[in-house]
């Protein structure tokens, strides 16, 4: 069958009087791991064809398909040409290789499409010139990478201050120190977190008690799942906050009053936190305020004269804030 259509090609060439319209075709070809390209394959059928083909994605006169591909250690390949006119064409091949089954269906194709396809081996195809064989080895060679980037995991530490209002009758200010580990990353999800012990005590770090002495020795837990970059330069953390310490109390000595003996308290609470971080790496300042819900609650008193000095739900809510300089290595 497939020789008569060749034959009935060559015929229909002889015996016309003028040019041939170039042949409508639509050639798909479907080549597996290790096999030629598409675009290997198209080149050698054409370079074997001596008479104008018009390629086409719909509406052919002819439509070929291709498919080549490696199997149980050997190559194999499959042809098929529908016609309009004429029952399918349906070829079978199988080599060692799938370069040789891809030749071989190359020049069935030729020849299907030009009766005086050439036959003999093609030449090889002519090597890059020196630049452009250049031109893919720069171009795959590996971009250099943000020394950043390589740092996933960066730490900090520097001081920091806090003032905070409801631990004590007046705001207690406290400094500390601020340790924090924190992930690089691009998209929203870059958790930080932060530690930073303080210590507070009244008359001494902030403004004096009128009845009572209050020291405050707490670690103060930071938790922020998310970074917003505003820019380059800006980052904004919603954190969740807790702080753990002790809060003690004693009498003044130069009160009218006897001195009491001191009160140690455990001191617990939670709440959230929005900072805001200011970086020049690897410099950065970062402010934040925070609202936090006392956990633990405790009433201080004199004992002669009996005296409150402070207590009950005062210590409900406790606004703070916190500035805080450091380095981030």
């Amino acid at each position: 069958m497939f020789l008569g259509i060749l034959s009935a090609t060559g015929h229909a060439r002889a015996e016309g009087s003028g040019a041939e319209p170039p042949a409508r075709v639509q050639l798909k070809y479907s080549g597996g791991p290790g096999c030629p390209s598409e675009a290997a394959f198209s080149r050698e059928v054409k370079a074997r064809i001596r008479r104008a083909v018009l390629w086409v994605d719909g509406d052919p006169a002819r439509h070929i398909t291709v498919r080549a591909e490696l199997r149980g250690g050997r190559a194999r390949g499959s042809l098929e040409i529908i016609e309009p006119s004429a029952e399918p064409t349906l070829r079978d091949f199988d080599a060692e290789t799938c370069s040789e089954v891809a030749s071989a269906l190359a020049l069935v194709v030729a020849l299907a499409l030009d009766p005086n396809a050439r036959t003999e081996p093609l030449p090889p195809e002519p090597e890059a010139p020196p630049a452009e064989r250049a031109a893919p080895a720069a171009a795959s060679a590996p971009p250099k990478k943000d020394e950043r980037a390589v740092r996933a995991l960066r730490f900090s530490a520097g001081p920091a201050v806090t003032v905070s209002r409801n631990y004590a009758p007046v705001a207690l200010v406290a400094p500390g120190l601020n340790f924090g580990a924190r992930y690089e990353s691009e998209s929203l999800f870059a958790p930080a977190l932060e530690l930073t012990p303080l210590f507070g005590k009244t008359g001494r770090l902030g403004p004096d008690a009128p009845d009572a002495t209050f020291s405050w020795l707490m670690a103060r837990l930071d938790v922020c799942p998310l970074t917003l970059r505003a820019s380059d330069l800006v980052r904004l953390m919603p954190c969740v906050t807790s702080e753990l310490g002790e809060l003690t109390v004693s009498g003044k000595k130069d009160a009218l009053y006897p001195v009491s003996t001191p009160q140690h308290r455990f001191w617990a609470d939670l709440g959230l936190s929005a900072k805001i971080r200011l970086v020049s790496d690897p410099l950065f300042v970062e402010l934040g305020l925070s609202l936090l819900h006392g956990i633990t609650e405790d009433t201080f008193e004199l004992s002669a004269p009996e005296q409150k000095v402070y207590g009950g739900d005062q210590f409900n809510w406790l606004p703070s804030g916190m500035l805080a300089l450091g380095v981030e290595l």
